[in-house]
């Protein structure tokens, strides 16, 4: 399972139209990293998910192509979403591979990093 943890500035959070962002301006601290089975439970256990969604997500870890489906997590400040992305136009590892060599065009140019909030 990949895991992207993200950290909303308190503020943020706290204010109505924290889903709104302009990503032109505003960036985020998040983490990325994957999660084996055996990782899940002490992963989840935080989140306080229900019994019979952990043990869904522990049968579709167990089930699903790897090659051709992500199972997402993001958690945002302790509050889950969970994504499973199947029917993928290309493969997993494809897609990967796609993004290292084109990452400088996601990333803010300098002088849209440093602009005032």
């Amino acid at each position: 399972m990949v895991v992207c943890d993200v950290v909303m500035p308190i503020a943020r959070a706290a204010n109505a139209d924290a889903e709104s962002m302009d990503w032109t301006r505003e960036s985020l601290e998040y983490t990325v990293r994957f999660v084996s089975l055996s990782g899940v439970s002490p992963c989840l256990q935080p989140l306080h998910l229900e019994t019979i969604l952990l043990e869904q997500l522990i049968d579709i870890i167990q089930t699903y192509d790897p090659v051709q489906t992500i199972l997402l997590l993001m958690n945002k400040n302790g509050q889950a979403e969970i994504n499973l992305l199947q029917n993928l136009v290309i493969s997993t590892t494809d897609c990967h591979q796609q993004m290292q060599r084109r990452w400088s065009e996601f990333q803010l140019e300098p002088s849209q990093q440093q602009r005032p909030l």
